[in-house]
């Protein structure tokens, strides 16, 4: 038994975490610098303003929406 529980087999750990707008801290951080996080469909307004992305891991979880928060600067239709 290796020294990781292991047993032996090789274990991949993540090296670093994305900065992605699916994750909460990485929404808050962009909206106390100025930005605005929101799909294109809320963008367009086909879709309420909302924050329901929960937290993705992005490479562990899968979006099944299809639509991403995205960040635009504010008062702008462009990131």
């Amino acid at each position: 038994k290796g020294d990781d529980g292991s047993n032996g087999n090789l274990v991949a750990l993540p090296l670093s975490t994305d900065q992605t707008s699916y994750r909460r801290d990485e929404r808050e951080r962009i909206k106390s610098s100025g930005g605005v996080v929101m799909s294109i469909d809320q963008m367009e307004g086909d879709e309420p303003m909302h924050e329901n992305w929960d937290d993705l891991q992005l490479g562990e979880d899968i979006d099944i929406n299809g639509d991403p928060p995205r960040v635009w600067v504010k008062g702008k239709a462009f990131p």
